[in-house]
């Protein structure tokens, strides 16, 4: 179960960034271009945002069941020590919490925001700030099979 979940939540992992990626795109465009907010740019949001929320949850299940986790809880003092046990135990989560919190602060200031350039500038903003950090908090080595 644990490979097949670790699968998984990698490849959608990939998925996600690119949503991200392209709905920042599209609602900076939607803001430089003065665009109306539609009821299209709101379901936008909300799969991005949904996507980026389905993807955490995985992690999280990912982050209870895994080996590597479990090892690195039993004696913190040896995890941050270890880069690799403190990239998985400690920075990875702390840093994709941020992100999805950055994710959901955007949809809720665009929600509640009055004029459509506001919606679009709080999406664009926050969800690509949440993508930069998600970038930051990406085990890019193991994910790329660096050593």
């Amino acid at each position: 179960m644990y490979l097949a979940l670790k699968t998984i939540h990698s490849y959608i992992a990939v998925v996600v960034l690119l949503g991200v990626f392209i709905g920042t795109i599209y609602f900076l465009l939607s803001y430089r271009k003065k665009r109306s907010f539609q009821p299209r740019d709101r379901k936008l949001s909300v799969i991005i945002m949904s996507s980026v929320h389905t993807q955490f949850l995985l992690g999280l299940i990912l982050y209870f069941v895994s080996p590597v986790v479990q090892q690195g809880l039993q004696d913190m003092s040896v995890t941050m020590k270890d880069p690799l046990l403190r990239l998985f135990v400690v920075e990875h989560i702390s840093i994709m919490i941020g992100s999805v919190l950055l994710v959901t602060i955007g949809y809720s200031k665009a929600k509640r925001a009055k004029h459509d350039y506001r919606k679009f500038k709080h999406l664009y903003f926050y969800y690509g700030l949440g993508m930069f950090v998600m970038l930051l908090g990406v085990p890019w080595r193991q994910w790329l099979g660096v050593r």
